[in-house]
């Protein structure tokens, strides 16, 4: 799959680790998408909406939750300002969960009459919880990251996601409400946690190290780049996840929010998170190639397969996304549908630049990026806003739409350019591949415009499907035998 990077690393290993980890993730998240049809049918839009509106919370929150000081724990050279930093990490988690407290106890009427989720406020405590779960696990993936055990973090992907489904499955077969599924998401967090620590059982001295105040302190100095720069530049990266859950929910109220939050769930989170699996391994990577003097062949490497391997697929599915949800969940849920189709290239261009950014903590270039990102969140908020006072939902998820993908563009060809790649011939790749898919894409469109049956569709979909896996399939034979 990675041909130059197979070769810098003996045995394929970058391979190893990407197939090891997408692998867990694909699993667990094949979960999460197989359960929607069934939650579909347990809770309701309005539920969706209210377990976007939480998750959104926390996912705004937890990005600086030990304020990036996880993203280090792979950089130093001996464990113990390793260990020295993940005991900061965990000081840091804990005493945000305790301020979210404080937080929502003084400010949630305010919080839920801002957002119209007056039924959230009896969940909310879970919060503070939440973001303790995501901030301890976040601290020590990084801490597996460190020791290459890749395999166990696919494990706990796994396990997350077959905790979150059954808690969710089961409590909507008990309770009606969102209860079942805010508690899914919960225990989904926790899973996970024990296991990664056991791996800081392999070191002796961790206890110590990890009780060293002074060591702590040291680290936080030196690696002070990730708070001031990294934790403000991951808010305003994060705001393009969660900040159209806040935005929709004020305009449109629960339900469409729900729709969106379906969508989300069903094809932007599993490849974001496979995207987020091939990051870490591309992390340990760039690292390791950036001292070689070789991470400019591996970053092009990584987007160039990213991107062709991705391609067909999503666009296969921005097309047949409405025929696809209202067949999967009933015609209700076809405005889910139309809502993914409308966010395809963002949700793509997403993908592929999720793994690409760390490099930008690999070269320390937080400063940059923040300059950068600035940006974006005007646009987002705007366009979003233009749309919610028309009271157009579809106008409000086209113009963040078109705002994110020009952004996220643009950053992915800055991404190249700091790793020593040619942004010209990084566009003249990218127009190649778009080129090369209209071939498989214009019949399927065609088919779309000469009928109204979504079963036809969905067919032709599928026969698409077959044919951009089965080349795909050869593809990867063909690279893997060289």
């Amino acid at each position: 799959m990675f041909k130059h990077i197979k070769s810098r690393y003996k045995e394929g290993k970058f391979s190893h680790r990407v197939a090891v980890l997408t692998g867990g993730t694909v699993l667990g998240q094949a979960l999460v998408v197989l359960s929607s049809p069934i939650l579909t049918r347990l809770y309701s839009p309005e539920d969706f909406g209210l377990l976007a509106v939480y998750s959104a919370t926390i996912g705004m929150v937890s990005v600086v939750a030990s304020l990036q000081y996880e993203l280090a724990i792979p950089l130093p050279a001996d464990d113990k300002r390793a260990l020295n930093l993940l005991g900061l990490s965990f000081g840091i988690v804990i005493l945000l969960s305790t301020l979210s407290t404080a937080f929502y106890l003084f400010f949630g009427d305010l919080f839920i009459g801002w957002f119209k989720v007056p039924k959230l406020k009896p969940f909310l405590w879970l919060i503070p919880l939440s973001l303790f779960f995501v901030g301890a696990y976040q601290a020590l993936n990084f801490w597996a990251i460190r020791k290459k055990a890749f395999t166990t973090i696919a494990k706990t992907k796994l396990t997350q996601s077959i905790g979150q489904t059954a808690t969710q499955v089961g409590f909507g077969l008990i309770y009606s409400g969102p209860l079942g599924l805010l508690l899914g998401q919960l225990l989904g967090q926790a899973t996970g946690i024990g296991l990664l620590a056991k791996l800081l059982k392999q070191n002796n001295d961790y206890k110590s190290e990890l009780a060293n105040f002074s060591g702590a302190m040291r680290v936080a100095k030196e690696y002070r780049r990730f708070p001031i720069y990294a934790s403000l530049s991951s808010v305003l990266s994060n705001m393009s996840t969660h900040v159209p859950i806040f935005f929709l929910s004020y305009y449109f109220g629960s339900g469409v929010t729900g729709l969106y939050a379906l969508g989300i769930r069903v094809l932007h989170l599993p490849g974001s998170l496979v995207g987020r699996s091939i990051s870490q391994v591309f992390f340990s990577a760039a690292a390791d190639s950036n001292l070689s003097g070789t991470v400019d062949s591996v970053t092009d490497n990584v987007f160039r397969n990213l991107f062709t391997l991705g391609l067909p697929f999503f666009v296969l599915l921005g097309i047949v996304a409405p025929e696809l949800f209202s067949f999967i969940f009933g015609p209700s849920w076809k405005t889910a549908g139309i809502f993914v189709q409308i966010l395809m290239p963002w949700i793509f261009l997403d993908f592929i630049i999720t793994p690409l950014s760390m490099l930008i903590s690999v070269l320390q270039r937080q400063a940059t990026e923040l300059q950068f990102q600035i940006i974006y969140p005007a646009l987002m908020i705007a366009s979003l806003s233009f749309g919610g006072m028309l009271e157009n939902p579809k106008l409000s998820i086209f113009l963040f739409s078109v705002s994110g993908s020009v952004f996220f563009l643009g950053k992915i060809l800055w991404i190249l350019s700091i790793s020593g790649n040619s942004i010209y011939y990084s566009l003249i790749f990218i127009l190649k591949e778009l080129i090369a898919i209209f071939p498989l894409a214009a019949p399927l469109i065609i088919i779309k415009l000469l009928t109204t049956s979504d079963l036809l569709v969905l067919v032709g979909g599928l026969l698409a499907f077959i044919i951009v896996s089965a080349k795909m399939y050869y593809r990867f034979r063909a690279i893997t035998a060289t």
